[in-house]
């Protein structure tokens, strides 16, 4: 009953960060701190552990220039990226060309889609939900799950940022009614000599 009621309760608007990632990404001296990060090495664990075939389909939200996207794709995953920021996809698809990944990408919302390509099977945010305000993660939740498979997992690496004392709570609070917690480990962002900590998750779809 719970998950039938968060399914069908009307959330909020909320208001988008659409404009101000377009204009990040159409800035050419954007340099963000995680370019150049690798497939964390439990998001390849769990590929193992979870026996998850090759012939699964990936999203990856928020997928930025796509370089953790096309890395993902190198190793024979099936990927598709999408972001909010026109200026992000077309970064992401000329590093697909250039690098010569089979990742396919598409300028979509995480909170409010329609995502092309639906259902996946698993779904992959580094670095998406950490950037969305505490009201949106239900929207969030509810969009993600509408385009996944039954069954299918959420990959979630969230950085803590001392803000939310509690993020293990909050992540299972905000994502109820859609998801259930199957793993939760810490974890450390790595990237150009830059370290955070957070949270690795998986998520099953409710």
């Amino acid at each position: 009953m719970m998950q039938n009621a968060s399914r069908s309760k009307r959330l909020p608007p909320i208001e988008s960060k659409q404009p101000d990632w377009e204009k990040k990404w159409s800035d050419a001296e954007f340099a963000p701190w995680w370019h150049g990060q690798k497939p964390h090495a439990m998001v390849i664990e769990a590929l193992a552990r979870l026996k998850i075939p090759k012939s699964a389909r990936w999203l990856d939200v928020g997928c930025g220039d796509g370089q953790l996207t096309c890395a993902l794709a190198d190793q024979g995953m099936d990927m598709t990226g999408i972001d909010f920021a026109p200026s992000a996809i077309a970064l992401a698809r000329a590093h697909a060309e250039k690098t010569g990944a089979s990742a396919q990408f598409a300028v979509a919302d995480a909170m409010n889609g329609p995502i092309p390509g639906a259902p996946y099977d698993i779904v992959h945010d580094r670095g998406c939900l950490h950037t969305i305000r505490a009201p949106g993660v239900p929207l969030y939740a509810r969009t993600m799950r509408a385009h996944m498979k039954d069954h299918g997992r959420l990959l979630l690496a969230h950085k803590e940022d001392g803000k939310v004392p509690d993020l293990l709570g909050f992540l299972e609070n905000g994502l109820k009614g859609f998801f259930t917690l199957e793993q939760a480990r810490r974890m450390r962002f790595s990237a150009n000599g830059i370290e955070k900590a957070g949270l690795f998750c998986v998520f099953r779809a409710a």
